[in-house]
């Protein structure tokens, strides 16, 4: 009889302590959910930018025409760049098995402060190839993509929008705006 005791109320404590118990994959989850019910709409996101400022998703020959040929970005890491003005910073991912030069990410924000040690790009905007630049507002945005998007995060005067394609490999792009201006965008492939 004890023994039944102690295992209902283990069951009882268990099952009350079920929303405490932390979903490591939650937001993953959730995103997932949202997109899939965006889908069920017919909403799909088709059109993506592949191109920053010259450089092309997965192209190493592109990055080495815009960067020059002894540029050596190697896998698994991510290789920073200051705009020719030194007010935005471009991130340039290359993951680990990727080819030498072969960006597979491209993050951009505004530069936090102009002197750290880090090599400059001849333009003063980094801009896709749809004309997606920082300062922009969330209606110009979605102009150019679309409306196929979730908002991930949002406030009162800051949201972030992800777009995604799900193929061979994750295709995503974030716009984070502040006040209605894109402050932050990344784009490109996740990590197989």
């Amino acid at each position: 009889m004890k023994h039944l005791f102690f295992l209902l109320l283990t069951a009882s404590f268990v099952a009350s302590c079920s929303d405490w118990v932390p979903e490591p994959d939650k937001e993953l989850r959730e995103e997932a959910e949202k997109m899939q019910a965006l889908q069920k709409t017919g909403c799909v996101f088709s059109s993506p930018d592949h191109t920053l400022s010259g450089i092309e998703l997965r192209n190493a020959a592109s990055t080495e025409q815009v960067l020059g040929k002894d540029t050596k970005l190697t896998g698994d890491s991510t290789h920073l760049f200051y705009s020719g003005n030194r007010k935005q910073m471009l991130a340039l991912t290359v993951f680990a098995g990727d080819y030498l030069n072969q960006v597979s990410v491209f993050r951009v924000y505004y530069a936090p402060n102009g002197n750290q040690p880090y090599p400059k790009m001849k333009t003063s905007d980094f801009v896709t190839e749809k004309g997606i630049r920082l300062g922009i507002s969330r209606k110009e945005l979605t102009g150019k993509l679309g409306s196929c998007y979730i908002v991930k995060d949002s406030t009162a005067n800051t949201v972030t929008l992800k777009y995604l394609i799900v193929q061979d490999l994750v295709y995503f792009a974030t716009y984070q705006f502040r006040n209605d201006q894109l402050e932050a965008m990344a784009f490109g492939y996740e990590y197989p």
